[in-house]
């Protein structure tokens, strides 16, 4: 683990207020840690499952550290239990993915270092 839960936060708080989405800042925030370990571990028991639906060596060799931060959305836009999820590499401490339950987008980074979401 290279980064913090804390310094994972920070990178969060600002991804967010640099692609502009809003969220609800009075809740607390946590990240959580996805290692290889437990990534492969998964994979594995999918596989071991016979439920597997993707090419076994492709997504191992995928696999990387990361971290995924919950926000939840900006009060007056709160739906129950509706939140987003921001994904970040540990290696690099790159936001690479946010989704909801009705979207998922890749975060680009342009050569200028600005994020924006490919939808």
């Amino acid at each position: 683990m290279k980064h913090t839960e804390k310094e994972i936060i920070e990178i969060g708080i600002k991804t967010m207020k640099l692609i502009g989405w809003n969220y609800n800042k009075e809740k607390k925030l946590s990240a959580g840690y996805h290692s290889i370990e437990d990534q492969l571990e998964n994979l594995n028991r999918v596989k071991d499952s016979g439920y597997l639906t993707v090419d076994y060596d492709k997504a191992k060799n995928s696999l990387k550290a990361y971290w995924t931060i919950c926000f939840d959305f900006e009060p007056e836009a709160e739906i129950q239990k509706n939140f987003m999820f921001l994904d970040i590499d540990d290696a690099s401490g790159e936001p690479f993915k946010i989704s909801h339950k009705q979207f998922s987008g890749k975060i680009i980074k342009s050569a200028e270092g600005k994020y924006s979401v490919e939808k």
